[in-house]
């Protein structure tokens, strides 16, 4: 990876410079995230279960399953095939991911949190499995993405769904209070290919100053907006969790 550093002395990273996440780091990030997200539900009190979330009419409850749902389809064709025949009977007024979300809370509400706490570390390990096993030909296959256009199995399989994970993690922590855990080379990775993904969907020059644990500063091309935040605030807002202005205003697949 390119860097240069800027009058304060800091580094600086192209984002043309930032490497693509590969298969087996992709896998890597994926253990670490199903941990860290296991760890989280964990050490939810009973009254935690219940709160509202910044995901509009899930509680923290309902995100948990939703981990659960997803997983579930990752780690078998024939629960993926029947989420998504179940997903084609909802109003089509919802985007196709959503319509997703909605099965795998519909068909698992009935679940305490003793059972979720019960069924989620098989759920993960299956999926993780599946997730390794995905062959080449498989991985190459292109699927629609509501406003995202087409991507392949293969982006949504290494990243898109650690991307999911994380962001529910900072959805539970800022619904609960709940501390999270936050490294450089686990979250800080993982936000430097959003931010990746982001300056090529825009396509403009910018400077960008992340700031906590997952920080970084990052440019792409001279002059252009300059914008500072802190790291995960970056990901909920091109997350559609919060309103951003300008470039901001332009989300990335979580």
């Amino acid at each position: 990876m390119i860097q240069m550093t800027d009058r304060s002395g800091d580094t600086v990273i192209n984002t043309r410079d930032i490497p693509v996440i590969g298969h087996q780091e992709a896998m890597r990030l994926a253990e670490t995230e199903c941990e860290r997200m296991l760890d989280l539900v964990r050490r939810l009190d009973h009254s935690d279960w219940s709160r509202p979330t910044d995901c509009t009419e899930w509680s923290v409850k309902d995100i948990v399953i939703h981990q659960l749902g997803e997983a579930a389809a990752v780690g078998s064709i024939r629960e993926m095939v029947h989420q998504m025949r179940a997903a084609r009977l909802l109003p089509k007024t919802l985007a196709r991911v959503d319509r997703l979300n909605a099965v795998h809370v519909r068909e698992r509400r009935y679940l305490s949190p003793d059972q979720l706490l019960q069924l989620l570390p098989q759920a993960f390990r299956r999926a993780l499995r599946a997730r390794r096993r995905a062959p080449a030909l498989i991985r190459k296959i292109r699927l629609s993405a509501d406003s995202f256009g087409r991507v392949s199995f293969g982006y949504l399989n290494d990243v898109v769904v650690t991307r999911d994970s994380l962001i529910h993690r900072v959805d539970i922590i800022r619904a609960t209070g709940k501390p999270m855990v936050v490294t450089a080379d686990h979250e800080g990775r993982i936000v430097a290919d959003v931010v990746r993904d982001w300056a090529a969907h825009h396509g403009q020059a910018f400077s960008l100053r992340l700031s906590g644990p997952a920080s970084g500063k990052y440019r792409a091309g001279s002059g252009g907006e300059e914008i500072a935040l802190d790291a995960l605030e970056f990901c909920r807002i091109l997350s559609g969790r919060a309103p951003g202005e300008r470039l901001l205003k332009t989300q990335v697949m979580f």
